[in-house]
């Protein structure tokens, strides 16, 4: 009896033994196929999260550029639409003449000098005659720049005026950065534009002056339409991947409508 019950023992360990040594496990080849599977997965996840991180970086910084390219450009625009401060007195300024001491006002395509009523920093007058400021903007070293040169006194700028406009240099004058990261469309295509009307048919050419080493004080006199272009960048200065972003306006610098008269002067702010 006690033979039967050991041989049952001995019988039921080999089967013990047999399933244990059944319980197949992976080979090495199939261990590497596994790791290289979840390793192309994990870097196709890593690409993804690589190109949203920069595409959600690239928005973000032409959300920032463009907020500060258009507070710059409303800026401009509205400093240009309040220069007509005296009627056929031509806003816009390129005679060499005025100006500060080694800083003679010379329109370019990145410098425009103009009359305006509403400088940044200075005082608006609610009189009927209008004491204008002298205000230039100018690129400099990748940012957009103004200085407010206050009147001081005078009456008018017309050359045969015996007491014409003249402007502190020293005294309250005013400087700051309008946009401290901007470029040039296609790095050199002009900020300024200046237009003026065609004769005898009275309407604003298509075709802007040369600023060719400057505008000129003949063509200063005549300019009835000023456009402003340029590529505002964000504030990190990056421009990768296209995250500057392009602002244009123009201003027309003209109180009634062109005469279509061939001896008409067409002469900004009449």
């Amino acid at each position: 009896m006690s033979m039967t019950l050991l041989a049952r023992s001995r019988e039921r360990c080999a089967r013990l033994r047999a399933r244990t040594g059944a319980e197949d496990g992976f080979t090495l080849i199939e261990v590497l196929v596994a790791m290289v599977a979840g390793l192309i997965v994990s870097a196709a996840m890593g690409a993804i999260v690589v190109t949203s991180v920069h595409l959600g970086a690239t928005t973000t910084d032409r959300v920032d550029a463009n907020q500060q390219g258009r507070i710059a450009l409303e800026k401009i625009v509205q400093q240009l639409d309040s220069a007509c401060v005296a009627n056929t007195a031509a806003p816009i300024i390129s005679n060499g003449a005025t100006g500060p001491v080694g800083n003679p006002a010379l329109s370019d395509g990145t410098h425009i000098w103009f009359y305006t009523a509403v400088a940044p920093g200075q005082t608006v007058t609610d009189t009927a005659t209008l004491n204008p400021s002298l205000v230039e903007i100018y690129l400099s070293n990748g940012s957009l720049k103004e200085t407010a040169y206050p009147w001081a006194g005078g009456t008018a700028p017309a050359p045969a005026n015996t007491n014409p406009w003249y402007f502190s240099w020293t005294t309250n004058v005013t400087s700051y950065t309008l946009l401290p990261n901007v470029a040039q469309v296609g790095s050199t295509a002009p900020i300024f534009q200046y237009y003026g009307y065609t004769s005898p048919v009275g309407t604003l050419s298509t075709t802007p002056y040369s600023t060719s080493p400057s505008l000129g004080a003949t063509n200063a006199s005549t300019t009835a339409q000023v456009s402003i272009n340029f590529l505002a960048l964000p504030t990190d200065d990056f421009n990768a991947l296209n995250r500057g972003v392009q602002l244009t306006d123009s201003v027309v610098l003209r109180l009634t409508p062109a005469s279509s008269q061939a001896n008409a002067a067409n002469a900004p702010c009449s």
